[in-house]
């Protein structure tokens, strides 16, 4: 895969990817004409969305599951 290089501002609430370039030089070339906030060039592989959904699926998954043994528990209380 290609590496993606991302333009970063950095605010009072976070940092946020602004612009993505296809080399370093012109992301640099962006940031020097960024006056107002902190400014940074960031390398990153691009994301994979097949690997993502089935991340999220998991996640859901492993929540589906808890909320259900919450449920359960609710219902069938251990008594001492």
């Amino acid at each position: 895969m290609n590496t993606i290089i991302a333009l970063m501002l950095v605010t009072s609430s976070g940092s946020y990817e602004v612009a993505t370039f296809n080399t370093r030089a012109e992301c640099l070339e962006a940031k020097a004409q960024v006056e107002n906030f902190d400014s940074f060039c960031y390398e990153r592989e691009p994301t994979n969305v097949d690997q993502a959904i089935d991340q999220l699926a998991e996640i859901m998954t492993k929540m589906k599951q808890k909320l259900d043994e919450l449920k359960e528990e609710k219902q069938n209380p251990n008594t001492i």
